[in-house]
């Protein structure tokens, strides 16, 4: 089922869904929003604690990051070691994170990432060879990377028993990197009258970035189970955009074409090898994704 279609805040499926280890994929830097910072803009529906009654408990030991696969997943209990992360599987378009009793850690985030937006094709690698002592033709450029994916939807239904400090947030993808420049063509021999070589070809420059994609929309609810908790600075909710990707790297040159002797007199004739062609320029990186701030956050 769709959480698109679900209330805001109406806990569904109790059941757990499956964890397990995963590297973050993007390093995102944006502004921050915190928690007392955004209005309560959610209707009021307040959060049913009986649907936690046979929830498991689970534990994300300090310094590892555990991966959400299903699209809704419930815990009684939540023990967030410090440095520790919990992300959402990027299959999963929409989701929901519903936690009854949460402990966190200092540093700790929930999050999802946007899919990465695939590389650029590689520009083609000319011939070795011209003929009669001509300049070798520039390689191709690299293609350009593939715009990340947007982030996607983020619900997070929480109660808070210890704070260290949290960040829940749905990051757009990184974007792809540029592909690498083609090798410029080899110079021409020379030939009899011809003396000298010709100049190799410069390499092609590498493609752009991709873009990184937007950010995505994140709806949190939170509560306090036994007495408040000072959030100010520790309670963070944010939709940053994805990181651009990196520029392709240029091309190699061709090399220069060499030089014979006179067709005549069988004699050097003053010729001279012609020059390496120079490497390509790099391609410049990505633009970074957009920030839409499409956050909600309530307190229950």
């Amino acid at each position: 089922m769709k959480l698109s279609r679900l209330l805001l805040g109406v806990l569904l499926i109790t059941s757990c869904g499956k964890c397990g280890t995963s590297d973050k994929t993007s390093e995102i830097k944006s502004d921050t929003t915190t928690v007392s910072s955004v209005e309560d803009t959610l209707p009021e529906n307040p959060v049913d604690k009986n649907f936690f009654i046979s929830a498991p408990a689970h534990v994300v030991p300090a310094n590892t990051t555990d991966t959400i696969t299903d699209p809704v997943i419930t815990f009684s209990v939540l023990r967030m070691g410090d440095n520790s992360k919990l992300i959402i599987d990027n299959g999963i378009d929409s989701s929901q994170v519903n936690i009854k009793t949460c402990f966190i850690g200092d540093n700790c985030e929930i999050y999802v990432v946007g899919s990465k937006g695939g590389a650029g094709d590689k520009g083609a690698d000319l011939g070795d060879d011209n003929d009669h002592g001509k300049d070798g033709t520039p390689g191709p450029s690299g293609g350009n990377g593939k715009t990340g994916g947007d982030g996607k939807y983020l619900q997070v239904n929480i109660g808070l028993n210890k704070l260290g400090k949290l960040t829940i947030n749905s990051y757009g993808g990184t974007g792809g990197v540029g592909g690498n420049g083609g090798k410029g063509q080899r110079g021409g021999n020379a030939q009899r009258f011809i003396h000298s070589g010709g100049n190799g070809g410069s390499g092609g420059s590498g493609g752009i970035g991709g873009s990184g994609g937007a950010g995505g929309k994140v709806v949190v609810n939170y509560w306090f189970n036994d007495s408040p908790l000072d959030v100010e600075g520790k309670f963070t909710v944010r939709s940053d955009g994805g990181a651009g990707g990196v520029g392709g790297e240029g091309g190699p040159g061709g090399g220069g074409g060499s030089a014979v002797s006179s067709g005549f007199t069988g004699k050097r004739s003053g010729g001279s090898p012609g020059p390496s062609g120079s490497k390509g320029a790099a391609g410049p990186s990505g633009a970074h994704g957009p920030f839409p701030k499409v956050t909600q956050v309530r307190k229950t």
